[in-house]
């Protein structure tokens, strides 16, 4: 992981702590399955991709996501949620990151 890349986890780690989600564990990984951050509110499960644009003056502000990129993220979503034998529901969440402050662009808690 970049250095750009930490700094942009690290913000998306405290915007979310921020709003009082508790963070569960950061860069899970299995084999080829990564979640960024692994986080909890209200009962709820959040597995969270975090996006860093260095460029953030694109008009495209949204956590925007491909189709592989999704289904990846999904399914290291099933793998967490069956490893830690996770009974209650789950959300796929993104936050993006950007311009050189880190700041967040936006935050989105359903992607499915």
């Amino acid at each position: 992981m970049s250095r750009a890349e930490a700094s942009a986890q690290a913000a998306a780690k405290l915007y979310l702590e921020m709003r009082r989600f508790s963070i569960i564990e950061l860069n899970w990984r299995r084999s080829r399955q990564h979640i960024d951050i692994v986080a909890q509110k209200d009962e709820v499960i959040y597995l969270v991709s975090v996006s860093y644009r260095p460029d953030s003056s694109s008009a495209e502000r949204v956590h925007a996501l491909s189709a592989t990129k999704l289904r990846q993220l999904q399914q290291a979503a099933e793998a967490w949620v069956a490893e830690e034998k996770w009974p209650g529901p789950y959300q796929l969440a993104g936050v993006e990151i950007g311009d050189p402050n880190f700041a967040v662009i936006s935050f989105t808690d359903t992607l499915i």
